[in-house]
């Protein structure tokens, strides 16, 4: 539906997630400055055994894979991946949630932000323990004073 009304990307956003007031202008810069990667995103996961560094730029971290929290592809790529967004969970050899599934499908460059422009506010969940280190690395916080 969000791409018959003109979207041109898409973001995975939670509830559980803190944002800092300047996250979407930042998303739309890395957008803007890495137009042929095949996702980009704010958050940059210290799961760092599956969302590895590849190759740092300035401000920017090219990824082995992006979390799905915060995660964005452009509609293009949504609609080429052929994925149901509602099917919730999709087996491949790296795991179950759409994040590794994308990497098992999908070649290409991921990006993200040096700084995490997002966080995660719990440390337990569904795709989440406390033996996987699932929280942003270098965030810049809310915004909020102290």
């Amino acid at each position: 539906i969000a791409i018959e009304m003109g979207a041109t990307h898409l973001a995975y956003l939670a509830e559980d997630t803190l944002y800092h007031p300047e996250w979407f202008a930042r998303l739309c810069q890395l957008v803007k400055d890495k137009p042929d990667a095949r996702a980009w995103s704010v958050y940059r996961s210290a799961n760092v055994g599956i969302h590895r560094t590849l190759k740092e730029e300035a401000e920017y971290v090219q990824v082995r894979s992006i979390n799905g929290t915060g995660l964005v592809l452009s509609a293009t790529e949504f609609v080429s991946w052929g994925i149901r967004w509602q099917q919730g969970v999709w087996g491949s050899s790296e795991g179950t949630t759409i994040d590794l599934h994308h990497i098992c499908a999908r070649a290409g460059e991921r990006w993200v932000t040096r700084q995490s422009w997002m966080e995660h506010t719990g440390r337990t969940g569904a795709h989440a323990r406390l033996d996987i280190p699932e929280f942003a690395m270098d965030f810049v916080g809310t915004g909020e004073p102290a």
